[in-house]
């Protein structure tokens, strides 16, 4: 059994040559369960495509087609581990990504297809229902004017109107697969679909640079970001919003929106550079994975093994009959075994997630690791034993598959987010060196920069300080108080730096910096 890298700790840190590794490191097929190897492998002998992209579009298929139905209670910090997935692959144009959604989407569409046809066979019943509703609330409204008992008649018509609003509802056809919609009307959307069953629906798009120009704010009177609702719905959580156009305000309880996007590696580099979408928590859910397609002579397969299709669809329409149009989530329980190794793993990041030099600058995506390993847990549990998932507890060999698949996207997403961590890094030492240069000594302790609301802490502030040392940038001294204490560091800007004899490695070029010192201008000893 192979064992998670981060779980014994390995580091991945953010730099060019480490994401040149990460490029030829094979994408862990062999995780996932059977079924899904073997889609993927006949998408790849006719498509060509790499197979992380496959296995990608399959999982992100799998998870709509479980919406609300299946969870695992208690997962950890009080959570429920649910099938929720939100993806986006980052491909070059013209690489061939349709051809696969076609495949891979088609038992997903042609289900869809079959709701709208049962739907609309149920719609002349809903339609008459309607009608009488219409009639029998105008009948007691005129009762209210003549009437004695006021107060039964109006609870009467209040009732009756919440019956009109929900058969309204389901008169409408519900949509489990949007593509280009605005979120208030996904929103919309999501509770006429949980008139007809669940509050989901599957946000897909094999090119998606419309869905990205919406989430940035299209459609927005002044072009804010609008990403509440794609937040929402990866957690579950309730979504309220209030408009003036007919069917614009709604209340969801517990909306569920799962995402699989395709798009050009510009629009991903747009959307890491949104400000507004880190600290909303959105890019933080989001599985991320820049995809490397290269060109290949092709040569023309045989046609697409009938046995295979037949399998995939099989395996798709049961999950979405079973799962799907389940009134109630069914409940998945873990095995003690599976349950500890999960809980180790979220163990294991939390010295990463606390060290400046690791990942504490990007705590806030590491801390959802953990939850995308108990997320793909759950799926792989439910696509190895599919109706019987209920009665039997997730294994611990499925959770160790799913957190090398876990490790896998958290690498990738690191180096996603390398550019964006290095430019960070970048202004942050300038913020620090402008901050140096207006004081008058040229002298700062790392609290200084805490105090000074540059840094959340003194221990983040040392290790940048520290880091500006290396590079030549400052000069640190350490004194011992006299009488004992902690010792006190000090980090100066090379002109400032106080005298050391030359064996100071640290220090080793201070003696060049005493005449430095002397020519100061003397208006308060601040750098021109």
């Amino acid at each position: 059994m192979i064992e998670p890298a981060v779980a014994l700790g390995v580091k991945v840190p953010y730099s060019e040559e480490n994401d040149r590794e990460l490029s030829n490191t094979p994408f862990p097929i062999e995780a996932f369960p059977e079924a899904i190897q073997e889609i993927c492998h006949e998408l790849k002998r006719v498509t060509q495509a790499p197979i992380e992209f496959l296995a990608s579009v399959c999982l992100g298929v799998l998870s709509a087609s479980l919406g609300k139905g299946v969870v695992i209670p208690n997962a950890f910090r009080g959570m429920r581990g649910l099938p929720t997935l939100q993806l986006a692959l980052a491909l070059e144009s013209g690489s061939g990504k349709t051809t696969v959604f076609n495949h891979a989407l088609a038992p997903f569409v042609r289900w869809c297809k079959e709701q709208r046809e049962i739907n609309k066979a149920q719609q002349s019943s809903i339609t008459g229902q309607i009608k009488l509703l219409e009639k029998e609330i105008q009948h007691l409204t005129s009762d209210l004017k003549t009437g004695s008992d006021y107060a039964t008649i109006q609870r009467q018509v209040i009732d009756r109107q919440k019956e009109l609003d929900d058969l309204k509802k389901k008169s409408l056809p519900p949509e489990y697969r949007v593509e280009d919609i605005t979120l208030e009307a996904m929103a919309v959307q999501i509770g006429i679909n949980g008139a007809n069953g669940q509050e989901s629906v599957f946000s897909v798009s094999d090119d998606a640079r419309q869905a990205i120009s919406t989430l940035l704010g299209r459609y927005s009177k002044n072009g804010a970001v609008d990403d509440n609702l794609l937040v929402k719905g990866f957690s579950w959580s309730p979504h309220q919003q209030h408009r003036r156009s007919e069917g614009g305000s709604v209340n969801l309880d517990s909306p569920c929106v799962v995402v699989l996007w395709c798009l050009q590696p510009d629009l991903l580099e747009k959307l890491i550079g949104q400000p507004e979408l880190l600290s909303s928590g959105f890019l933080q859910r989001f599985i991320l994975d820049e995809v490397f397609w290269p060109a290949e002579e092709y040569t023309d397969p045989s046609e697409f093994d009938a046995v295979v299709r037949a399998s995939w669809d099989h395996l798709v329409d049961v999950l979405l009959n079973t799962y799907r149009m389940a009134p109630n989530p069914h409940e998945v329980q873990a095995s003690s075994e599976a349950k500890q190794l999960l809980l180790q793993y979220r163990n294991s990041l939390v010295g990463r997630v606390n060290d400046p030099n690791d990942l504490k600058d990007v705590r806030s995506f590491a801390d959802r690791w953990a939850e995308w390993a108990w997320r793909l847990s759950l799926l792989f549990h439910v696509v190895l034993h599919r109706k019987e998932a209920m009665a039997i507890p997730l294994a611990v060999e499925t959770a160790q598959n799913a957190l090398i698949l876990t490790e896998y996207y958290a690498e990738k997403k690191l180096a996603v987010l390398s550019g964006a961590r290095l430019l960070n890094e970048r202004n942050l030492n300038e913020k620090i060196l402008n901050h140096m240069r207006s004081v008058s000594s040229g002298c700062v302790s790392a609290s200084d920069l805490k105090r000074a609301r540059i840094v959340h802490s003194a221990e983040i502030g040392r290790s940048y300080l520290d880091r500006l040392v290396l590079r030549g940038d400052l000069k640190k001294t350490e004194e011992s108080p006299i009488g004992g204490g902690p010792l006190k560091i000090r980090y100066y800007l090379k002109a400032f730096a106080p005298f050391e004899p030359a064996t100071n490695a640290t220090n080793e070029d201070s003696v060049h910096t005493s005449s430095s010192v002397r020519n100061v201008h003397s208006d308060g000893g601040r750098l021109k």
